[in-house]
């Protein structure tokens, strides 16, 4: 509810001046009502309890944070980022699952703040179609889709080297996003990459 309140008040507030209530393209909600988006949806993503399929596998602290030290070859951006967690949030149960939580949504929201053209419809679009959900069930997955989607507009300036450092830093979360490097040359193919 509160988030819908948010994303409502936003899409009125970047009509002040204007006659009516329709959306207008181009035009930035004020910054407070970002961070209120923010907040409600990282709220409901950081306190859940139970919620999704890999749910207790992050939420024991010590399987992380002594387990697997940096020993865990495959993943070391995660394993790196779960030992800061756990010394962030106090070592409690759950700190990884908070901070995958509020550093997803927090790269979602403000992406999509950055580089949508519509926020409020964008912040919708993100929550109906499944991606806020999608959290809860792939915490690694996730953290690397948005690494991911922080960096697409490096595909849309035609910056491959930064965009390989970003899919570098990405499959260190998760490694199968290594495969996104080519991504780059599927949508510089296409003759408007913006809307791919």
């Amino acid at each position: 509810i509160f988030s819908y309140a948010a994303v409502k008040y936003s899409t009125v507030s970047t009509n002040r001046g204007s006659n009516n209530l329709s959306l207008v393209k181009n035009k930035k909600p004020h910054l407070f009502f970002v961070w209120l988006v923010f907040l409600c949806i990282a709220f409901v993503a950081m306190f859940r309890y139970g919620v999704g399929t890999d749910f207790y596998a992050y939420y024991k602290t010590e399987n992380w944070t002594e387990n697997f030290k940096l020993n865990n070859y495959r993943n070391p951006g995660f394993t790196i980022f779960s030992i800061l967690c756990s010394f962030l949030f106090g070592g409690i149960n759950g700190s990884v699952t908070m901070g995958a939580a509020l550093v997803s949504v927090a790269i979602f929201i403000f992406t999509i703040y950055k580089r949508a053209e519509n926020f409020p419809l964008s912040v919708i679009l993100f929550i109906l179609t499944g991606v806020l959900t999608g959290m809860f069930n792939g915490v690694r997955q996730y953290l690397a889709t948005a690494i991911l989607f922080a960096g697409y507009g490096f595909i849309v300036d035609k910056k491959p080297i930064k965009w390989l450092l970003v899919v570098l830093l990405a499959s260190t979360f998760h490694v199968t996003s290594i495969l996104m490097f080519f991504v780059y040359f599927v949508c510089n193919a296409i003759k408007n990459a913006k809307y791919v």
